[in-house]
């Protein structure tokens, strides 16, 4: 039962009378302190103060020295980005960006902080094709979409199209891509040659004109830059004869850094369903393994046109992009992938399967 007081109603009990206060001992007290040790201990105290203050004060003038100089040796200007060795521009979500994009050239910043918000990791942006007239045909949308981009710690992987029937021109075009800097000095996070036009009829001659483009392509960008090979459906190549028979994979891996496949399943009847889709798109990661003889060759895969692409298609795609282990994957185009389609692919995780076996089943 409750004592009193915890009862709802109940009187409080007396207050317990103060305790005493204990008996000062004198012994304890300090001695009174002399009046000079009182003096030297407020100097002291005043002139640590003084110090520190100076210290402050120090700092202040390093660290306005200090961006005074950035200033100075860079005018100003934002922080630069430069490509850097390796397929690390390929990896995780990425987007395509065409000359067609009327939307997204208008508005370069728009365009990006929409990409942003999407989770995208890099733009895969077109500066021009062998049928134009210049190697870049926005150069100043261009400058502020890396600008942006970078600024949203996004990269930015320019495209061209070459038509191999004039390799001089190609050359020229792809090393203006690689050299192009914007206005404040950024340029692109790597370089792909989009390899699809059949201008040259022959298949043996246009793979032997491709690997004499590609080798002059990498002496000119110097053997650290990262290259991008983004090359034919290879469940095409593999089973359209006369499509491009002898395709050479091995000298392209040897020259790029990533593979970029254009694995275009959507508008393949066999592939029209989810297991379709994985099928068709882990056995094109199989041959491009296969055929350039290295199974730990980087692979960003494209699933195709993204308005041709449905939801278990996708799915079937992403799972076999983890499954290959390719290192990223996109569709074709940014305008025209669905809000529904941006959900499957932020979605995606990175690839945490081990490295496909040729021959192997999924």
């Amino acid at each position: 039962m409750p004592e009193p007081h915890d009862q709802v109603g109940a009187a409080a009990p007396p207050p317990a009378p103060p305790a005493p206060e204990p008996a000062s001992d004198p012994a304890s007290e300090p001695a009174d302190e002399p009046a000079a040790s009182r003096t030297e201990r407020g100097a002291e105290r005043r002139a640590s103060r003084g110090r520190a203050w100076l210290i402050a004060i120090a700092v202040l003038v390093l660290i306005a020295l200090i961006a005074a100089a950035v200033v100075a040796l860079t005018g100003g200007r934002r922080q630069r980005f430069h490509p850097e060795p390796g397929p690390g521009a390929y990896r995780g979500l990425g987007t395509w960006v065409d000359v067609y994009e009327t939307g997204v050239w208008n508005d370069p910043e728009g365009a990006v902080e929409r990409m942003e918000a999407r989770g995208i990791e890099t733009v895969y942006l077109q500066t021009s094709n062998y049928s134009r007239d210049t190697a870049i045909v926005f150069p100043e949308p261009t400058s502020r979409f890396i600008e942006a981009a970078h600024d949203a710690d996004m990269r930015v992987v320019a495209w061209y199209l070459p038509g191999l029937i004039d390799p001089k021109l190609d050359l020229e075009y792809s090393m203006a891509a690689i050299d192009f800097e914007s206005e404040g000095g950024d340029r692109f996070d790597s370089f792909g040659l989009d390899i699809e036009a059949r201008e040259v009829k022959d298949p043996a001659e246009r793979s032997k004109i491709l690997v004499k483009l590609s080798r002059q392509i990498r002496d000119a960008a110097g053997e650290d830059y990262p290259l991008g090979a983004i090359t034919p459906n290879p469940m095409r190549i593999e089973h359209e004869l006369g499509y491009w028979p002898g395709f050479p994979y091995a000298e392209i891996a040897m020259l790029y850094d990533v593979i970029v496949p254009m694995d275009y399943f959507g508008a393949v009847d066999e592939a029209a369903d989810k297991s379709g889709a994985f099928r068709y798109t882990l056995d094109g990661i199989r041959l491009i393994r296969e055929g350039s003889d290295r199974l730990s060759v980087p692979i960003h895969v494209i699933g195709g046109l993204a308005e041709d692409v449905t939801a278990p298609e996708l799915r079937g795609f992403l799972k076999a992009a983890h499954r290959g282990r390719a290192i990223g994957w996109s569709l074709y185009n940014f305008t025209t992938t669905g809000d529904a389609d941006w959900a499957e692919l932020e979605a995606a995780s990175p690839p945490n399967v081990p490295p496909m076996s040729p021959g192997a089943s999924p």
